[in-house]
């Protein structure tokens, strides 16, 4: 169900720690294996993504029809809304897409208890967090059809609709190799069940459509001839398109949890049947950063934007992939000063840590020509020092919130890790790189939309920069990944790019 061979390099930034990276290996992808929360950014991280590539199509006015073209939303029920006081906004929502979502049978009043803390620690309660501002604590709908309380998902949302189709097949448990070139156009791909089994073609009769997530995209493109000719040459891969920025620009959320002992009211068990299919998540939190450190933020986002960030990228990067680093932090930080995106999660009812707009950016690369080889991950989690000091801002935050004057009498939270004594911004830093893992399952942004002269790998059709025939679509080509689980993203990235692909036809 899981690519076994993908680990990281040592992160210098976490103590040289490597961490496996926890990549879909099944028909659906990452949809298949999630934790279901169906959740968007906010309005501005979309928009940021418009205007780095100069096309508002891609900000929020020009997602929200393919948000929601795929969903059919079923609203709580009366009790559930009588119980929870759970809202939302029918403008935000679809009726009749091919993905469900909604709230399971069973909500936990933990869930509840938290929300009203938050509230009384001054966190804005958002009617509906998908209506364009995912800021504050807010219920969220899961990817689940109702009544039969299943996952909903790519595989029986899309594949299972067209599976009888003549000219769809679906191949599993075979490995992409390689696109095919005949000059610079795309005009199929090579294929082999395994690293002992012959190798197989099957030719393209319009474009071959790239959609193998952020690890693995780039890595194919990089075997295909198409990325930095300098890694290119190094492995005698035949260039095809000299195009640096394929690999870079990669990003993911990094998370640490303060851990807390919390004794909340006993509930009902759940069901098997929704423990084995169903989340039992449906709270979000996400914080601005004015809200996890309303005394210096202004002069935390100056400092930053002031910093010559050059030494905290990769060594060695080529300058078009620089350019469009710097061109990202000017449009994002601008953001930090306000309270239109987050910058901090905190999943569910504890103390999550998990920086959402990071600076840091990673690379993915391939190791030889031999494609069953695995690559290079570098995440550089926290390599920048803004993302260090959003982690420990928001360390603070979870405190804050975690207070037992928050919560009712007879719920009073106690921190277990790292400790009520660490609090110097040293030892939350030591603690920081000790625990954070590097990666929310959400890694991306590694063959991006953006300029060529950025580092872009793709334009805003996705078309792949000096190719015909060639487009991707997926997770690796947002350019900022946004302040969310990223499933939601990710379906209406595919639903705008069948629009595209069909208008070329």
């Amino acid at each position: 169900m899981f690519w076994t061979d993908v680990t990281s390099l040592p992160i210098e930034s976490m103590n040289n720690r490597v961490v496996y990276c926890r990549a879909a290996k099944v028909a659906g992808g990452g949809s298949a294996v999630n934790g279901m929360t169906y959740d968007r950014g906010s309005a501005r991280d979309y928009d940021d993504w418009g205007k780095y590539i100069g096309d508002s199509s891609w900000g929020w006015d020009g997602l929200l029809p393919y948000f929601k073209k795929l969903e059919t939303f079923t609203p709580p029920n009366a009790e559930q809304v009588r119980q929870f006081g759970i809202e939302w906004d029918w403008n935000a929502h679809g009726t009749d897409g091919p993905i469900y979502s909604g709230f399971p049978p069973l909500i936990r009043n933990q869930q509840k208890i938290f929300l009203e803390a938050s509230r009384k620690a001054g966190v804005p309660v958002p009617k509906d967090g998908g209506a364009g501002l995912a800021v504050g604590a807010f219920w969220v709908p899961n990817n689940i059809k109702p009544g039969e309380w299943i996952r909903s998902y790519s595989k029986n949302g899309f594949h299972d609709a067209v599976k009888t189709r003549s000219n769809y097949k679906l191949l599993p448990e075979h490995q992409v190799t390689k696109v095919l070139f005949e000059g610079n156009t795309a005009v199929g791909v090579e294929y082999a069940q395994s690293a002992t089994s012959g190798r197989l073609t099957v030719k393209a009769k319009k474009e071959v459509i790239l959609s193998a997530g952020g690890t693995h995209t780039p890595k194919i493109l990089q075997l295909s001839g198409v990325g930095d000719s300098r890694l290119l040459n190094q492995h005698k891969i035949p260039v095809v398109v000299d195009l640096p920025g394929v690999g870079n620009n990669l990003q993911d959320h990094g998370a640490s949890s303060v851990q807390f002992q919390v004794t909340y009211p006993a509930e009902p068990a759940a069901p098997a049947n929704l423990t084995r299919t169903v989340s039992t998540g449906n709270f979000l939190s996400f914080y601005s950063f004015p809200m996890i450190s309303p005394a210096k933020y202004k002069d935390q986002v100056a400092t930053a934007l002031a910093r010559d960030d050059t030494s905290y990228y990769r060594s060695g990067a080529h300058s078009s992939v620089v350019a469009g680093y710097k061109a990202q932090k000017s449009i994002m930080l601008p953001g930090f000063l306000t309270n239109e995106t987050g910058v901090h999660e905190n999943t569910g009812s504890g103390g999550l840590v998990s920086p959402q707009r990071p600076l840091s950016r990673g690379y993915v690369e391939i190791t030889s020509a031999n494609p069953f080889d695995p690559v290079n991950l570098a995440w550089r989690t926290i390599s920048h020092p803004f993302d260090l000091t959003v982690a420990i801002e928001g360390t603070r935050f979870v405190r804050k919130l975690m207070n037992p004057s928050n919560f009712p009498s007879g719920i009073s939270p106690r921190e277990l890790s790292p400790g009520a004594s660490v609090t110097t911004d040293e030892q939350l830093t030591t603690w920081i790189k000790g625990s954070m893992t590097p990666s929310f399952y959400h890694t991306s942004c590694s063959a991006h939309m953006g300029p060529r002269e950025f580092g872009g790998v793709v334009d805003a059709k996705l078309k792949v920069y000096g190719t015909k025939g060639l487009r991707v679509a997926d997770c690796s080509i947002i350019p900022m990944i946004p302040a969310t689980h990223i499933t939601n993203t990710v379906f209406a990235i595919a639903e705008k790019a069948a629009d595209l692909i069909k208008a070329d036809a």
